[in-house]
């Protein structure tokens, strides 16, 4: 019975990624970055030179956009400097637990990236993140360093 639980609650995560909305860019930069659970969760969208935050309660109904704002030529240039000293662009593509999931209600994050309207990253994961010591590698259950450094440049830029 845990085993199927564990399985539903992946199989679910990896749905309400595939339901968000999903940034196209046509040409540009652009990145999105969403986090939550079943219950609630938030997205940042970067398209162009415009940052936006954006809550999404239960199950992916009521999206409203919370806030958007500008950023500067220096404060673009020190968000995409960011995400490549974080090494995103060697992240895997996904990001699974190694054990039993817990039975509880685990967040799931995406990460997706556009350079020159190419996507050149779409990455994700369940109750696991990429290591600090190596992005290849899997860390469960516990938020990272490295991936929080990645969801600050986010927030820090709103």
């Amino acid at each position: 019975m845990r085993r199927f639980l564990t399985r539903l609650l992946l199989l679910s995560a990896a749905l309400g990624l595939m339901s968000c909305r999903s940034v196209k860019e046509e040409e540009g930069d652009s990145a999105r970055f969403s986090a939550g659970n079943s219950f609630s969760s938030c997205e940042y969208i970067l398209k162009g030179t415009r940052m936006s935050y954006y809550t999404i309660g239960y199950n992916g109904a009521d999206r409203k956009r919370v806030s958007t704002r500008k950023l500067t030529p220096e404060e673009l240039a020190a968000f995409w400097k960011g995400l490549e000293d974080n090494d995103v662009y060697h992240w895997r593509s996904k990001y699974e637990p190694s054990g039993e999931v817990p039975y509880t209600d685990p967040g799931t994050w995406d990460l997706t990236i556009h350079k020159g309207g190419k996507r050149v990253l779409q990455c994700w994961g369940f109750a696991a993140y990429p290591s600090d010591a190596d992005p290849r590698k899997t860390t469960s259950f516990e938020e990272t360093d490295r991936f929080k450094r990645m969801f600050n440049l986010f927030i820090l830029h709103l």
